[in-house]
């Protein structure tokens, strides 16, 4: 298409073709970009040349398309001013790969991309003049983009100035696609997590080996590269269907406790609230498209801005793609099962030429919810505390015509917000690696922290479940306590749990080794199944106040024990892919508090 053409509400899915060719100068918003099958030298979202200077893509998803680069910038002399902000890539060849400098790329999600989730590299770039011979050698392309509150899960390239702490020298180590001097301090200060930086182990060169950090853990309920494979595949390499149902879930948001909340860093006229940001001295400009509404970049919410394309506790929850005449795209999808008790219902606004004065009237009835509740466009999220195991049922209404009824099922139990085995005589900040299980040995003690719902009563049976993976020594036993420390987590601040006070509170249960091989457990049961021993303690004359955070810790009674129990970052297998891509969560043995 022409200068300066607009792309905007649009869907292509399940198609062996390629995606968009944006013409110079153009904007593209809420495109939804799925199953693409096409392997030909191309992306979902492509500009080629100048196509790319003051180009805008925003608000998008480019999800499964695994021949393809996700969104790429490309010719042999990359070019300029480029816009790319809060877009979803993932499940694709690359999920960006940006040629050219100049280029501003915030808020944007990629991983379980098979070749490289973001790439801002050096080469085909033949500076502002065209004048060098676009080898990288004589000019350094995206020295001057600009990139901040990113998540990468694998490989991350990148040679803007914001990627290299002070006194690194890209251009000594520039043929690299994954960079090992990135530091995560570095990267965390200017808002990129990158996941591969936070692996629990480390080759003898001290480059990081697999696993690495997932974002998928950080996040609500989002999109999984791996549930999109075949029952038979799943079977074969798993065991089991890791998951209850086949539908994909697009909840993007982080989720409550997630490192991402509040780790990014204020960037003018994008997540500070005004729609201008400050004028570029290169070009002239602050961005290259305004806003489509007052509002559509919304200030951040909580004490920063955070990582990735959503904003936890944003009252907007962009869907992008297709507009149909009727509410659509509910989250929770229609049907769905194990939904957070502590959740928020999203949907999407029908397509209007004016959204002036548009609103959508939200009824939801279920186990202590009767609301109706009416927002004005864009707000799209209807924040619900909800009860344990419920089944609820929902609507969204605009201009009297309905999206139809949508229902759904909460969770029983809640999962960890955090927790992790620590090293008491350490008293080191931790940083947030995924370790896959929680051990209590000598100087190791395991932490967890919940928040307990605002809908349990007293009248619910509350239970602490802890799965034994290993037991290596069991002479004296286990003690579970109350911690009385709140707010605690694994962010680079004075709430680490490596480094605040490990104090225990009340003993809650204690599991004893006796003679005859057997153990006791007090307040509690211990069954031992497949996957390990299941102790499920009784908490209900402990935990009596409700909508707040509870902790505890576990120790062991003594020295000699060791005892390794499964986290909440537990996945079915160690079977990792090129890129780690084999994520299958294990949630039957997660730590979990359950409400009967």
């Amino acid at each position: 298409m022409g200068d300066s053409a607009q792309w905007r509400y649009i869907t292509i899915e399940n198609s062996y073709t390629a995606g968009l060719l944006p013409g110079p100068g153009s904007l593209v918003e809420y495109a939804r970009l799925e199953n693409l099958y096409e392997g030909c030298d191309c992306s979902a979202i492509q500009r080629n040349a100048d196509h790319t200077k003051f180009s805008t893509t925003r608000f998008s998803w480019i999800i499964n398309s695994p021949g393809l680069n996700g969104m790429r910038f490309d010719s042999k002399c990359g070019a300029r001013f480029g816009d790319v902000h809060n877009i979803v890539s993932l499940g694709n060849r690359r999920g960006f790969r940006l040629k050219g400098d100049n280029h501003d790329v915030y808020h944007t999600t990629a991983y379980d991309n098979t070749r490289q989730d973001i790439s801002l590299n050096i080469d085909k770039y033949c500076g502002p003049d065209k004048g060098d011979g676009g080898d990288g050698k004589s000019v350094l392309a995206n020295w001057n983009s600009n990139i901040h509150n990113v998540i990468a899960e694998g490989s991350f390239q990148c040679f803007s100035e914001d990627c290299w702490a002070a006194g690194t020298d890209p251009m000594s180590n520039k043929t690299s696609v994954f960079n090992p001097w990135f530091d995560f301090p570095h990267l965390d200060s200017v808002g990129i997590w990158f996941g591969r930086l936070l692996a629990v182990n480390r080759g003898n060169n001290g480059k990081p080996s697999l696993p690495w950090a997932t974002p998928i853990f950080e996040l609500e309920k989002p999109w999984i590269q791996m549930r999109a494979k075949s029952e038979s595949f799943l079977l074969e390499k798993f065991g089991a269907n890791p998951w209850s149902r086949p539908n994909q879930d697009y909840d993007f948001r982080p989720k409550k406790g997630s490192y991402l909340i509040d780790s990014g860093v204020i960037i003018p006229g994008i997540n500070d609230g005004n729609d201008k940001g400050v004028v570029s001295a290169e070009d002239g400009k602050d961005f290259n498209h305004p806003p489509l509404y007052s509002g559509q970049k919304r200030k951040y919410v909580g004490n920063a801005p955070d990582i990735g394309a959503y904003e936890y506790g944003d009252s907007v929850y962009w869907i992008p793609g297709f507009r149909y005449p009727h509410p659509s795209v509910p989250i929770p999808n229609d049907n769905a099962s194990d939904v957070p008790i502590d959740y928020s219902l999203v949907w999407n606004y029908p397509y209007k030429k004016d959204y002036s004065n548009t609103e959508a009237t939200v009824t939801v009835s279920g186990p202590g919810v009767n609301r109706t509740v009416v927002y004005k466009y864009p707000y799209n999220v209807h924040f619900q505390t909800f009860e344990p195991g419920g089944t609820y049922n929902w609507s969204v209404t605009v201009d009297n015509v309905s999206g139809g009824n949508w229902s759904f099922k909460t969770d029983d139990k809640i999962y960890p917000l955090n927790d992790r085995s620590v090293d008491i005589t350490n008293n080191s900040s931790l940083l947030p690696s995924q370790v896959k299980n929680l051990e209590v040995s000598n100087n190791k003690m395991s932490f967890l922290r919940f928040d307990i719902p605002s809908t349990v009563t007293n009248s619910h049976k509350i239970k602490l479940n802890l799965v034994i993976e290993e037991v290596s020594s069991l002479n004296g036993g286990i003690a579970i306590h109350k911690y009385d420390q709140t707010g605690w987590g694994e962010n680079q601040d004075n709430k680490n749990i490596g480094i605040i006070d490990h104090s225990l509170g009340a003993t809650l249960a204690t599991l004893t080794y006796l003679d005859n091989g057997t153990t006791v457990w007090d307040n509690g049961t211990a069954v031992t199944v497949d996957n390990g021993t299941i102790l499920s303690i009784d908490l209900t004359d402990k935990i009596t106040s409700y909508g707040e955070e509870y902790s505890i810790a576990l120790r062991v009674l003594e020295t000699t024990d060791k005892v390794i129990f499964s986290s909440k970052e537990k996945i079915m297998t160690a079977l990792y892919f090129q890129r780690g891509d084999a994520f299958a969560p294990h949630k039957s043995v997660w730590p979990s508090i359950s409400f009967q």
